[in-house]
This record gives C-alpha cells, structure tokens and sequence, in this order.
C-alpha cells in the first residue's frame, strides 16, 4: 500500500480517533512532521500505545490484513518508526506491503 493511502485511509483516521478522547492541549495534528515521542511530543506512552492500537484496527478493515506495529523488528530499527507521524506511515506502510 502506498504511503499516501496509508497515510489518508488509516493514519489520519487513527489520529483523529484519538483526538476525540484527548483535551485540547494534547491533541495530535495528523501531519508529517508531528512527534509522536520525545520532546514536542503532546502524547505520553499511553496515548502512543492506543495510537499504535488504533491504526492496526484501521488497517485491518482497510486492508484485511493483521499487522503488529509494537514489535522487536520496530524496536530493532536504527531509527524509531515512533518519531513522526512519517516515519509511523512509512514503517505502517512497510508491514502492509510485507503481508501482500
């Protein structure tokens, strides 16, 4: 799947989910650049973990495919996939394309 469909189809409503739940001052803009941990993150480690559990629910009814994000492979990384919400689409996008 395409990083943009990704991002549009499961990202974005993932993020907005999220939102839904979360004050004001601790909503995410689902951007490219938005962090997602460390500083100028606006979501602690419970927020990232119903984030990360969203987005495989979103992709399974988008895709029909199960993924796990929260793995050894994501932690074994040189780079965090949790940075960004990038760098989060593009490692979401890579599992996807894994399970063709």
């Amino acid at each position: 799947m395409e990083i943009s469909a990704v991002f549009e189809t499961i990202i974005t409503p993932a993020i907005n989910e999220l939102n839904s739940g979360l004050p004001a001052s601790n909503k995410i803009e689902p951007t490219h650049e938005t962090k997602l941990i460390g500083e100028g993150s606006k979501i602690d480690s419970l927020g990232l973990v119903s984030l990360i559990v969203t987005i495989e629910e979103h992709a399974y009814s988008q895709t029909k495919k199960q993924i796990t994000i929260a793995s050894e492979k994501a932690v074994a990384r040189s780079s965090s996939p949790f940075k960004t919400v990038m760098s989060l689409t593009e490692y979401v996008s890579e599992l996807l394309n894994e399970t063709a």
